[in-house]
């Protein structure tokens, strides 16, 4: 849980930095950033991840992380065309993810 906790900062941090700057970088800087440490690809990473291969008590964990680092790509994308077509695809694996998931999860 700790890690977890540790990962939610990490993707709140950087929901803020894409969404208002950070130190006077702009926000297009903080997303092109971003794309140099290879955040988009963790992202598809998670996604790509099929939950019925952990068990059943560690997929709440994963799903919290999932929803962090999907959090975080809304900011990533945000008015950035590149990135938003970057993101572009990822589509697929969400789509096949929410079509897994019960709404219970």
């Amino acid at each position: 849980k700790n890690k977890l906790t540790t990962a939610e900062k990490i993707c709140e941090s950087l929901r803020k930095a894409c969404r208002e700057g950070h130190e006077g970088v702009p926000t297009f800087d903080i997303q092109a950033m971003l794309c140099q440490t290879e955040f988009f690809s963790h992202v598809l990473y998670s996604l790509k991840l099929d939950p019925t291969d952990y068990q059943h008590d560690c997929r709440g964990n994963l799903n919290a992380l999932t929803g962090c680092l999907c959090g975080a790509a809304v900011m990533f994308i945000r008015d950035n065309p590149s990135n938003q077509t970057m993101m572009m695809q990822v589509v697929p694996y969400a789509e096949k993810l929410f079509d897994e998931v019960p709404e219970s999860a």
